[in-house]
C-alpha cells in the first residue's frame, strides 16, 4: 500500500517535471523563432539600404562623371579628351583586355611615325598600345611601293571638307638604301628589287636588286601639313622614266582634287634629265632657263632646284670665294 503510493507520487513528479521540461522547451523554440524573424528583418532593412546607397552612388558618380567629361570637353581640345577618355576606359584592365579608338590609333601612328623615342615618352605616363602592338598596325597597311592606294582614298575623302588641303607643292627625293633580299611570307615572294608598284607596263622595269628609294611627297602651301604619296625602288632611273611617273602621279593627284602648283628637288642630274623630258628648257650655254612646263588643261607648274646641300657641301670643303657669304 505504502509502495503504490510512493510509485504514483514519483510518476506524477515525473509527469510534472516533463511537462515543465516541454513548456521551456517550447518557449525558448518560440523565442528563437522571434529572433530569427527579427533578425531577417534586420537583414532586409540593411539590405535595402545598402541597395538604396549603391543606387544613390551610382547616381552620383555618373553625374559627377558626366559632369566632370562635359569641363574636360570644354576646358581641352580633342586629343587631350581622347587621351583621358582612354586612360578612364582602360583604367584597371590587363595588357590583353585593353581596348583603344580609332583616334587613339590614329594619334599613336602619327607620333610613332614622327619620333619612337617621343612615343616611347608618351607610354610612360598614358596607356598606349607598345610598340610590338604599333609594328603589327604598320604592318597591316598596304605599303608596297609605287603609289600609295590608301592615301590617295583619303585624300579622296577629305579634300571636299577641307579646302585648303588643294593647294600643293611636290617633293621628291632619294635616298640610299642597303642592297638586300627579303622572303616575303605574306606575298610568297622575295622583296627588294627594283619596284615601280602598279604603273603602266611600257615602262621597263630592270630586274636587278634596288639601291635608292625615290620618294613623292605632297605639302600643304596653306597650312604645316604633308603626307608622302608614292615611293619606289630604284637602280640607275633615267630622266625619261622619272617623268613618266611625275606625270602619274599629278594626274592621280588631279583626279583626288589636289593643285600642284610647283615641283621641289634637288639639282642632280637625273632631275635635271626630267626637266627637259616634262617641258622644261634647260640651255647652259645660251643661259636660257624656263622653269616651268605646261600639265592639263594649260596649267603651268614651276620647278625648284634645292641648292641647300651644295652649299652644305662648299661649307664642309672651304671652296668658297673670299668674298663670298652665306
Amino acid at each position: 500500500m505504502v509502495l503504490n503510493e510512493v510509485t504514483n507520487t514519483m510518476d506524477l513528479k515525473s509527469k510534472n517535471v516533463m511537462a515543465v521540461t516541454r513548456g521551456r522547451k517550447r518557449k525558448s523554440e518560440e523565442i528563437l523563432r522571434a529572433e530569427n524573424k527579427y533578425l531577417r528583418n534586420q537583414l532586409r532593412i540593411a539590405n535595402d539600404k545598402i541597395s538604396s546607397l549603391e543606387q544613390i552612388s551610382a547616381i552620383m558618380s555618373e553625374k559627377l562623371s558626366k559632369d566632370a567629361w562635359n569641363f574636360i570637353q570644354t576646358s581641352f581640345n580633342s586629343e587631350i579628351v581622347n587621351l583621358l577618355r582612354n586612360e578612364y576606359d582602360n583604367l584597371g584592365k590587363s595588357n590583353h583586355g585593353r581596348r583603344y579608338s580609332d583616334n587613339i590609333i590614329a594619334f599613336c601612328n602619327t607620333v610613332h611615325y614622327y619620333s619612337r623615342k617621343t612615343y616611347k615618352f608618351l607610354r610612360s605616363i598614358f596607356t598606349l598600345p607598345s610598340m610590338t602592338s604599333m609594328w603589327r598596325l604598320t604592318c597591316s597597311l598596304n605599303c608596297e611601293p609605287g603609289f600609295l592606294g590608301e592615301v590617295f582614298s583619303w585624300l579622296n575623302e577629305e579634300v571636299p571638307k577641307k579646302p585648303w588641303l588643294r593647294d600643293c607643292v611636290l617633293i621628291i627625293d632619294g635616298m640610299s638604301i642597303r642592297k638586300n633580299l627579303r622572303w616575303d611570307e605574306k606575298e610568297q615572294k622575295y622583296s627588294g628589287y627594283v619596284d615601280y608598284g602598279d604603273i603602266d607596263s611600257s615602262i621597263e622595269v630592270p630586274n636587278s636588286i634596288a639601291r635608292e628609294a625615290l620618294f613623292f611627297m605632297i605639302v600643304c602651301l596653306k597650312k604645316n601639313w604633308r603626307v608622302p604619296v608614292a615611293y619606289f625602288g630604284i637602280d640607275k632611273m633615267s630622266g625619261l622614266i622619272q617623268a613618266e611617273l611625275v606625270k602619274v602621279c599629278l594626274n592621280k593627284l588631279k583626279q583626288v582634287q589636289i593643285d600642284i602648283h610647283a615641283i621641289t628637288f634637288d639639282g642632280a642630274g637625273v632631275n635635271v634629265a626630267c626637266c627637259k623630258e616634262l617641258g622644261c628648257v634647260i640651255k647652259k650655254e645660251e643661259k636660257i632657263f624656263v622653269s616651268y612646263f605646261v600639265h592639263l588643261n594649260g596649267k603651268k607648274i614651276s620647278i625648284f632646284f634645292l641648292c641647300m646641300p651644295y652649299v652644305k657641301a662648299i661649307e664642309k670643303l672651304h671652296i668658297y670665294p673670299k668674298d663670298y657669304t652665306i
